[in-house]
């Protein structure tokens, strides 16, 4: 009696296993980025600025709907996070007659750099209180 013993080997493409790796990486720390800018929001009357933080990556959506037409990230692997009301960029940066509230860049800080939401406000509380935040202007610190 003889046995006969082989084994089917299948290609696997390494480079498609490491893109497929990397994106769900990717959409991990935007969901993760997505719900700390949720807490981390200021909530007015109807909460909408609030609801309207989402994210967006190749054609799936995690509650962000492109209202302004940013379109679809062009760049392979690139997500989204934001928001999709006018005044988003208001709050998070502030204008002259308001102070700026941040809730975008702080939540990246704590996911980015694994800070505790505590000292990252107090942080932010800082630089708020030295100054207007401008929204092109790289912020010492962070």
């Amino acid at each position: 009696m003889a046995f006969q013993v082989y084994s089917e080997l299948k290609y696997v493409n390494p480079i498609q296993s490491i893109e497929d790796n990397t994106r769900q990486s990717i959409l991990e720390i935007v969901s993760s980025i997505t719900s700390q800018a949720k807490a981390l929001c200021p909530v007015g009357e109807t909460g909408q600025l609030r609801a309207s933080i989402g994210w967006e990556m190749e054609g799936k959506s995690g509650g962000f709907e492109d209202v302004y037409g940013l379109g679809t990230p062009e760049e392979h692997l690139t997500a989204y996070v934001g928001s999709n009301v006018f005044y988003a960029i208001y709050v998070e940066c502030g204008t002259r007659y308001m102070a700026a509230i941040p809730y975008i860049r702080p939540a990246i800080a704590i996911y980015a750099q694994g800070q505790a939401v505590v000292d990252v406000m107090k942080r932010w509380a800082e630089i708020r209180q030295s100054g207007a935040l401008k929204a092109d202007e790289p912020i010492k610190g962070f």
